[in-house]
């Protein structure tokens, strides 16, 4: 608990001095309208919430044919045995050489290497630990008896002027099924100031599934062995379609702000609470 209001004392005092700024926040460049998101996403400990009774009904909840699914690079990287022979490696060779060491490489080569994705120059792609902002605040969350963190994500996108709402799919801990604990959106945009708006539902997994799962060796309860595991792709199709639930009740987060850049913006709710933090990015 401690830990928390520390952060949001912090969060508010950054607040009051920029209180005064009340249009968008940019890099200051009218073409660069580029940006880092790093969020944290917190659960509450506490043994009321965990208690059976204090779970309101099941509230089936649908997300955006048309939200972005995180991925890391390696879901990103496409193998070489899957690209043309034809494919010019040199640039590729360079980059994970360095100028100095590839000096030597020849102007072209006929070899395929893997076609890595660029997170400097890529937008929606996770960004590695040791790029993500948060990562001092997350530390102090994980000592915490109080909160826990269960989900940790950092990414890059472009957000214009004028821009249509943009859904950033989450799913995170434990899973049973296709269902996780945590499942919902964050929607950012950017008409005349940056905003945020979580819909996220917290939900309470039943580990008990029909027996057809069983049968096929499907897992009663899984946690989620990496952030990896848990973004694989689902199709718009598969998101649309009513589907077998595996929770019995869940919380729903939601909310909508403004944002502020280069700040810890925070949203709370009773069950569980979001930081967000929106810095400029120059690509």
């Amino acid at each position: 608990m401690i830990i928390l209001r520390t952060l949001l004392l912090i969060t508010l005092s950054l607040l009051m001095s920029m209180a005064a700024k009340a249009e968008i926040d940019n890099p200051g460049s009218p073409d660069n309208y580029w940006y880092q998101i790093d969020v944290l996403i917190i659960r509450r400990l506490d043994k009321v919430i965990n208690s059976q009774e204090a779970w309101p009904p099941v509230a089936v909840h649908r997300m955006p044919l048309n939200a972005i699914k995180l991925y890391t690079v390696q879901q990103h990287t496409v193998d070489k045995l899957f690209l043309p022979e034809s494919v010019n490696s040199t640039e590729q060779e360079t980059m994970r050489l360095g100028i100095d060491q590839a000096a030597d490489l020849p102007l072209e080569t006929s070899t395929p290497v893997d076609r890595i994705p660029d997170i400097t120059t890529e937008p929606f792609i996770q960004l590695p630990s040791n790029d993500q902002l948060l990562n001092r605040e997350a530390a102090s969350i994980k000592r915490s008896r109080d909160y826990q963190l269960i989900y940790q994500a950092s990414w890059r996108m472009e957000l214009p002027p004028e821009t249509h709402d943009v859904h950033i799919y989450i799913e995170a801990g434990q899973q049973v099924g296709d269902d996780y604990e945590l499942e919902g959106i964050i929607t950012l945009s950017a008409y005349r100031f940056l905003h945020a708006a979580p819909q996220l539902w917290f939900n309470r997994l039943n580990p008990i599934q029909p027996i057809h799962q069983l049968i096929l060796g499907r897992n009663l309860l899984v946690e989620s062995q990496s952030q990896a595991s848990t973004l694989t792709m689902s199709t718009a199709l598969e998101r649309s379609l009513p589907r077998v639930r595996h929770y019995t009740g869940n919380f729903l987060m939601e909310d909508s702000r403004q944002l502020h850049s280069n700040i810890i913006n925070y949203f709370d709710s009773p069950t569980i609470a979001v930081l967000l933090a929106i810095t400029p990015y120059k690509v």
